[in-house]
């Protein structure tokens, strides 16, 4: 059997509930080079299903069960991350405080309001990108939004001494960064090779989201952390599809 880049296993476990063949990296930086690879699959999956039942459904159903679809295959990890910031930020004065919030497991009131937010958002989002028959937003959305989670990485401090994503944070360089970029790119040229200037801008719109998320996070704990990227994610490809109605 032919044996997968151990990074990308490593990010494609991380990152999806995909039980994928092959051994993992020694460390997870290194997997930071295929976050938008794995973008690409989970968008190539929700097109391709969009494509085969988008006739028997409304564009608001089938929204609907695009984003059931994405919170099944994700495990819902990146929306988990948003609760933790809204009731860490909500919740907490100081750093320390937030940072316990945080990392208890619980969701509260700020937390639950955020999620169901940012759900009914996403889903008029992608419901309109469905009516203005831009379809292929849900395959590069998930891309875009995996590059400027490794850009944003690379940008902002781990905001604490310890955690899970300290070696994710920690260990991100612009060469990361430049990595993801080539699946883009590659998609871009073979499947939008004259919409190059709509899949630039609403790249900037994902890249400036996410970077305002990352402004708030550093302003109020001092950096970034994997809730945070997370909770930027999920907000930045909201922001995604609501900006489909400006660049057509």
């Amino acid at each position: 059997m032919i044996q997968l880049p151990r990074d990308f296993v490593t990010a494609i476990r991380t990152l999806t509930a995909i039980r994928i063949w092959g051994k993992e990296g020694k460390n997870f930086t290194g997997s930071l080079s295929y976050f938008s690879s794995v973008g690409l699959i989970i968008g190539a999956l929700q097109y391709i299903g969009a494509y085969f039942i988008g006739d028997l459904f409304s564009p608001f159903v089938l929204a609907s069960l695009v984003i059931a679809f994405h919170l099944l295959i994700t495990r819902a990890f990146h929306l988990d991350g948003l609760a933790d910031m809204a009731d860490g930020f909500g919740g907490g004065w100081t750093k320390e405080r937030v940072g316990e919030i945080m990392k208890d497991s619980r969701v509260g009131a700020f937390g639950a309001i955020a999620v169901a937010a940012l759900l009914i958002v996403k889903t008029a989002g992608i419901t309109q990108a469905l009516e203005l028959k831009m379809p292929l937003y849900l395959l590069y959305v998930p891309m875009f939004s995996r590059f400027s989670l490794v850009l944003i990485s690379v940008l902002f401090p781990y905001a604490f001494e310890q955690g899970t994503a300290g070696e994710i944070i920690n260990g991100a360089r612009w060469y990361h960064a430049a990595a993801n970029l080539i699946p883009i790119t590659l998609i871009a040229a073979i499947v939008s090779p004259h919409s190059w200037q709509v899949l630039l801008l609403t790249l900037a719109v994902s890249a400036a989201a996410q970077i305002i998320i990352a402004l708030i996070s550093y302003r109020k704990i001092g950096g970034i952390s994997g809730d945070i990227l997370g909770a930027s994610l999920e907000i930045g490809e909201a922001v995604m599809y609501l900006s489909a109605a400006l660049f057509i």
